[in-house]
């Protein structure tokens, strides 16, 4: 672990000297991500003046909820979603023979060779604000809960990994998995609406399949009225027992195909 800790943070140290030679790029990103959130919240006020609740969700639990799943996504491009996406031109260049001699896991420099430090700045400006809006109104919150919650985003943020993880190692056995990996994680957006919006199957998708509601629907849950928490608890780490061996099944098989390919 502590070698793993080493090489992340030179990853970090280089991946910060690119952003200090871009930085105008870095401030029309912070803007952005200002007018983005602006925009965010002017949406749901002009919602909420026609109703009352959505699916008995207030504009603050609203808000809460969309602040969860922004945090998700700017975390997500911050470790390793950009990382993902280049596996199949490391591939077809040659240059993961270079990382497969390395004496670490090719799945840790795949995932994190590149940080995109650039998207640590709207957790700031634009997360931040999100989750202090959206909690301002919610009963007295109790340590338990807020931990609770935090445990459920963690572990759902390292199930949506596995997932991304396992979609990028189809790039072993498909060109177009690059293509199929952004069309799931894509989905995020849908995280921005209550689970119990959608229909049964297709909530079991956000549960099972493509694990959002563990990113966004439940540890807003949590906050909002605590309820079934062991429950939750318990799907969540069955779902991310079940991602792991089918990323390392698919690793396994792919890199087994790649070499014999080589």
């Amino acid at each position: 672990m502590i070698k793993y800790l080493k090489i992340y943070k030179l990853f970090f140290k280089n991946s910060l000297a690119l952003l200090a030679s871009h930085r105008f790029n870095l401030l029309m990103s912070a803007i952005a991500n200002i007018v983005w959130t602006f925009g965010q919240i002017v949406s749901l006020q002009f919602l909420f003046t026609r109703i009352d609740s959505f699916e008995g969700w207030s504009i603050n639990d609203m808000v809460l909820l969309l602040g969860f799943g922004q945090l998700f996504v700017y975390i997500m491009f911050v470790l390793y979603f950009n990382n993902h996406g280049e596996l199949q031109t490391k591939i077809l260049e040659g240059e993961l023979d270079t990382l497969l001699l390395k004496p670490v896991s090719t799945q840790f420099f795949i995932s994190f060779q590149n940080v995109l430090i650039a998207q640590i700045i709207p957790l700031f400006i634009a997360v931040a604000p999100l989750i202090v809006i959206g909690i301002r109104d919610l009963r007295a919150l109790s340590v338990h809960d807020v931990l609770f919650s935090i445990i459920v985003l963690l572990i759902g943020m390292i199930v949506m990994y596995l997932l991304s993880l396992s979609l990028s190692g189809l790039n072993f056995f498909t060109d177009n998995a690059t293509a199929i990996r952004d069309m799931v994680m894509n989905t995020t957006d849908m995280s921005r609406i209550p689970l119990t919006f959608f229909p049964n199957p297709i909530q079991l998708v956000f549960v099972f399949f493509i694990p959002l509601a563990f990113v966004t629907y439940y540890p807003t849950l949590i906050l909002k009225s605590p309820q079934n928490m062991f429950l939750i608890l318990g799907l969540e780490i069955f779902t991310l027992i079940v991602f792991y061996f089918i990323s390392q099944f698919i690793w396994k098989k792919g890199l087994q195909r790649y070499s014999g390919v080589a």
